[in-house]
């Protein structure tokens, strides 16, 4: 499959290339006579070779030699698109008063380039050459093949089919409507591998079709209408034929399907140079007369095939979610028979992910899944030898080297590759903040890429401009207030993104970049205006401006910009934020393409605090863009109601009003919005809630409550399909109703998301088991606070046991109510973990070196909660590390134990600063007298003691905290102590708080306390 991948790119390449070349022949450009013969000798060599890609790549998945063909091909075209591209860049309009005086200037370039284009068509005419090696056998010849790796058949085994219920039922409901036409003709399709036959299976398979006569014929790249024919009157009249007359073929088929129902799926078809006219005769054969039912299925990659074919709307098959794919792979790889299920399974999603949907991907596989890290494999067989990870040692790429991942900018790129003119993308990973290197990027001429986000550099460098190809550009939060002016140069460019970057001013000249369509500077709080070119990027479809608190003119260079459909000018909310927008107003009606508009604390900086009509009259013009699907407008408290146009919005699925304040009314026509999906009303206190809360059509975040009906196949859990909020808090968890609509909601896709809470109802029915939820729930990487509870299965998912690396932000998590889980996942392996909260796991026993993963756990945890944990015996403390021990928590500031009675800790207390303790009361007796205390005594430790039956004479725990500087003592029943070394414990004693402990007078070591103030 990666071979078949391998060669899939091979043919994308040349389809660009030709179209590349048919252009640059189009427009001449400026080109010597035998610079254009090259181009049109070129183009006819592919259009030959093109003919012969298709049975190539299907040979590649076994041929060695057709691979290696492959690859030659794929870098010749790689040459010729760098060629055409370099003589575009070389041809730009000069002054002409400069060409005129020194024409020569030009000559030379030109003459080099028409050198390099005709070594190039050599090149390529010796390849094309070497496929006589081969056979090749041509895409439009009607040469039946010996050996079909792709043939398929009707046979399935529906057990082990993922993720295709709802588009089945989809495709059935369709089918059922239009049963009474004499044919039905309708295609499925979509990308290769994601699972097109499949699904006609499982429809050819469907009950809905008992009584009719059901045929599966196979229709391969090489499209035979005789072929075809054979094969159905074969399937019906169960015997042999070789019919070799269409007439005849079409006159048999009259015959054997008069009065009868038949249902016909055509497996696998391709478009040649010959099929155009045999797309009408294969309709024209299926049409069998008056009386007859025909239903065809058509699977196809051509989305121009199946809108030819079609009687009813075409049915386009989505890539599988990676939870699918993922579910595919374990059932392929017998995937809980083995070992290391934990790690397996990281391993497993990555594949899933990296896959990108493709099914027979997951599906071949998950048949050799072990240890070995597949994605890698997988990446390096797909790309052969053109993707070179110079971060891995020993790592150097040769002349095929296209793709670079780098970890080091501060050296040349001759040191990583032999050939840097021929790479197309870069990434630079783990920099630390130094210079890159002066010509860091300039000998990669051909670079398409450079991505910077996984680095830190402190500027970009002049020699950015010699990257004449560039299209994509990703340099975020840049220290430098300064952005090379030359970055305008960049003609190509098409993305640009300066997020977080410390830049004070756009270049002048930034309108030059005429084709830019993505321009990301949010957060760029030091840029105070927009340059005056900036209204000639009328590419520009997103623009991303959020939190520029200074920045003036935006309503202005907005002017014309008519192709924006992601418009970004939301602020944080914070007093001093402010962004000017006047002439908002008067603009905004002109971008009728907008899709997404965030206006979040936004409206004071266009009205005032009191424009509440101006605003309400804004926000009815905004109701005029009948494109736009999300609108913003939390934290505006000037918002005091809705207009009713918000209702002519009928492609809005999100609409976010949290925190407005003042908003006490919405229009009633808001319930039965068909589009709207999301609500967001948090903290609109003035707002009458009771009749949105009993909608139907949408979800009202950040609660969002999964209920479903018994007798409905699905609950509402789907509604999050479109969501995409700051807060998620999903509560009922237990109504879902499959693993499939979870899958549908791709929560790890959702990275807007920080806050999340996922929980279930303790002791109710459940349709789904949770941990086959969880499975499914894979949050976003961008999550900084995870909250669980009321999880009622024995183990976590795979994903969770290896939480450090899906969720590396993590600040804070709370795990409550797992009453059934046995152990807990490795969190000490959270390298940004802060508060951690465990409380109500009934099967916990023992907290012990698993909770931490590895060495250096919780590197920066501060606050451990333990609450509600009746049967959690012994808590070690430490973990071993080389020859002795190392404290769980080194940073521990605070620790909670509450409702812990059978708890020990061992072998010595945590070095916490601040200790309080509830009804827990073997943490303060249970202590051996040589129990060794913390390697570092802190001071000026706070201890705060709760609801203890265990008089203070037995709080041993006091002997090994050293020096307790406060002390409080809330509802104990007995303070008596003959203790002489605790009472010389409390000696340090500054500040004393007793309440609640049902005494009838002070104790008497009250008098001890010789520090008390």
């Amino acid at each position: 499959m990666a071979a078949e991948l391998g060669g899939m790119l091979a043919s994308a390449i040349l389809k660009v290339v030709y179209q590349k070349i048919g252009l640059a022949i189009e427009k001449q450009m400026k080109m010597r006579a035998d610079f254009i013969d090259d181009l049109e000798g070129m183009k006819m060599t592919l259009e030959a070779v093109a003919a012969l890609l298709h049975d190539a790549e299907r040979r590649s998945i076994e041929e060695e030699a057709v691979r290696l063909w492959l690859k030659r091909l794929k870098d010749a075209m790689y040459g010729i698109d760098d060629i055409i591209d370099e003589f575009e860049a070389g041809t730009k309009p000069a002054a002409a008063k400069l060409v005129a005086m020194i024409p020569c200037l030009t000559i030379g370039p030109k003459i080099k380039m028409a050198n390099k284009m005709k070594a190039m068509r050599r090149k390529l005419e010796e390849i094309t050459r070497q496929h006589k090696d081969f056979s090749f056998i041509p895409g439009n010849t009607s040469v039946e093949q010996v050996t079909d790796m792709r043939e398929t058949s009707s046979a399935i085994e529906e057990a082990l089919i993922v993720g295709r219920t709802e588009e089945k039922q989809k495709i059935l409901a369709s089918l059922s409507e239009n049963l009474r036409q004499e044919i039905t003709i309708l295609p499925i399709y979509g990308f290769g591998g994601i699972g097109k036959t499949t699904l006609a299976k499982l429809v050819f398979s469907d009950a809905l079709f008992n009584d009719y006569s059901r045929v599966w014929v196979y229709v391969s790249q090489a499209f035979d209408l005789k072929k075809i024919g054979n094969s159905i009157i074969s399937q019906v009249s169960n015997g042999d034929t070789n019919i070799t007359e269409k007439q005849m073929i079409n006159k048999r088929l009259q015959e054997l399907l008069a009065g009868k129902k038949i249902l016909v799926v055509l497996d696998d078809m391709w478009r040649d140079n010959n099929n155009q006219s045999q797309l009408e005769d294969l309709r024209a054969m299926l049409r069998v007369g008056k009386g007859n039912k025909v239903v065809v299925i058509v699977t196809t990659r051509d989305e121009g095939i199946a809108k030819e074919l079609c009687t009813i709307q075409p049915h386009k098959l989505a890539p599988l979610t990676d939870g699918m794919c993922w579910t595919i792979i374990k059932k392929k790889s017998a995937f809980d028979s083995k070992d290391s299920k934990e790690q397996l399974e990281l391993i497993g999603r990555d594949i899933a992910m990296k896959c990108g949907g493709i099914a027979r991907l997951h599906h071949e596989d998950g048949i050799m899944l072990t240890m070995h890290d597949l994605v890698h494999d997988l990446a390096r067989s797909v790309m052969v030898h053109e993707l070179l990870d110079a971060t891995k040692k020993q790592s150097t790429g040769g002349s095929y080297c296209r793709y670079l991942l780098v970890n080091d900018c501060s050296k040349p790129l001759e040191l990583y590759t032999s050939s840097p003119a021929k790479i197309r993308a870069m990434r630079f990973l783990g920099c630390p903040r130094i210079e890159p290197c002066g010509d860091a990027f300039s000998s990669a001429k051909s670079l398409r890429v450079l991505d910077l986000s996984g680095c830190s550099i402190l500027r970009l460098q002049d020699s950015i401009a010699k990257l004449k190809q560039l299209r994509y550009l990703s340099a975020p939060r840049i220290p430098s207030q300064i952005i090379p002016s030359c970055i305008a140069k960049l003609s190509k460019l098409m993305y640009l993104n300066l997020n977080g970057s410390m830049i004070s001013a756009l270049p002048k000249s930034i309108g030059d970049i005429k084709g830019l369509m993505h321009l990301d500077i949010s957060v760029c709080v030091l840029i105070e205006n927009l340059p005056e070119s900036f209204v000639n990027l009328k590419m520009l479809v997103h623009l991303d401006l959020l939190n520029c608190c200074q920045l003036r003119g935006v309503s202005k260079a907005l002017i014309g910009l008519t192709n924006i459909r992601y418009l970004n000018l939301s602020l944080r909310p914070e007093p001093d934020n402010i962004l000017p927008l006047k002439g908002m107003t008067e603009v905004i009606c002109d971008l009728a393409e907008l899709q997404y508009l965030g206006l979040s604390w936004t409206m004071h900086s266009i009205f005032g605090p009191d424009g509440s009509h101006e605003t309400f009259n804004f926000i009815d013009r905004i109701c005029t863009l009948s494109n736009l699907e999300h609108l913003d407008l939390s934290c505006n408290c000037n918002i005091i109601c809705v207009p009713e146009s918000i209702c002519n919005l009928s492609k809005l699925h999100t609409l976010n009003l949290l925190n407005c304040t003042r908003l006490a009314r919405l229009p009633e026509c808001i319930v039965k919005m068909d589009s709207l999906k999301i609500l967001n009303v948090t903290g609109c206190s003035e707002l009458d809630k009771s009749t949105l809360s009993r909608s139907k059509m949408f979800a009202l975040l950040p609660h969002f409550v999964v209920h479903s009906d018994d007798g409905e196949s699905s609950s509402n859990i789907g509604l999050l399909c479109h969501a995409n909020p700051n807060e998620l808090h999903i509560s009922s968890l237990d109504n879902v109703k499959s693993t499939e609509e979870v899958q549908s909601i791709k929560l790890m896709e959702k990275h807007g998301i920080y806050d999340l809470k996922l929980e279930w109802t303790r002791d109710t029915k459940r349709y789904v088991e949770d941990a086959e939820v969880l499975e499914q729930l894979v949050p976003p990487s961008t999550l900084r606070t995870f909250n669980m509870k009321g999880y009622n299965s024995v183990t976590l998912s795979a994903w969770f046991m290896g939480i450090n690396l899906h969720l590396p932000h993590l600040i804070k998590i709370q795990m409550w109510d797992l009453c059934k889980c046995n152990s807990l996942p490795p969190l000490g392996q959270l390298p940004n973990l802060q508060d951690l909260i465990l409380g109500g796991m009934d099967s916990i026993t023992i907290i012990e070196e698993g909770f931490c993963g590895a060495a250096r756990a919780f590197p920066r945890l501060k606050k451990f909660s333990l609450c509600s944990m009746e049967n959690v015996e012994v808590w070690n403390t430490t973990y071993s590390y080389g020859n002795g021990g190392v404290f769980m928590f080194p940073c521990l500031v605070e620790l909670i134990i509450c409702d812990c009675p059978k708890l020990r800790l061992k072998p010595c207390p945590p070095r916490a600063k601040k200790w309080e303790i509830e009804n827990s009361d073997n943490v303060l007796s249970s202590w051996e007298e040589t129990c060794p205390s913390s390697s570092v005594a802190l001071t000026d430790v706070f201890v705060t003691v709760k609801s203890s039956k265990v008089p203070l004479g037995q709080w041993m725990l006091l002997h090994h905290l050293h020096t307790i500087t406060e002390l409080s003592i809330i509802s104990c029943t007995d303070l008596a102590c003959s203790s002489p070394e605790i009472i010389q414990d409390l000696s340090f004693i500054k500040s004393l708080w007793l309440k609640d402990n049902a005494q009838p007078e002070l104790p008497r070591w009250l008098c001890d306390l010789v520090s008390l103030r």
